[in-house]
């Protein structure tokens, strides 16, 4: 059932995170645009599913393919602006997987 409440999310999701990576592995930028879409997208994985603590796994990888991704390329940036442009990105992203999927302290 979460598998077609979910399936638009996934589908923009993985789209948003492609651009996202394939941008900053071809020129080592960050593309503004997909980076607040995948943000936008992970904050918006608690209203797609409820209260329901069951989150379909692609949803959960395509988010944290963002986040490795783009920290992985920070790594190989020679340029020193760059490498902490992508991985404040990568950590923007980080933020918005640990509110949702991070410990709770209620």
């Amino acid at each position: 059932m979460t598998e077609r409440i979910g399936s638009d999310l996934v589908d923009e999701l993985e789209r948003q995170s492609t651009s996202l990576v394939l941008r900053a592995r071809m020129d080592k930028t960050v593309d503004d645009a997909a980076l607040q879409a995948v943000v936008a997208l992970i904050q918006s994985i608690p209203a797609q599913f409820g209260a329901t603590n069951l989150v379909p796994f692609n949803v959960v990888g395509h988010a944290l393919f963002a986040f490795t991704g783009l920290l992985s390329e920070s790594t190989h940036a020679r340029n020193e602006i760059t490498r902490e442009s992508l991985t404040a990105a990568a950590w923007q992203v980080e933020e918005q997987l640990a509110r949702v999927f991070g410990p709770s302290y209620v």
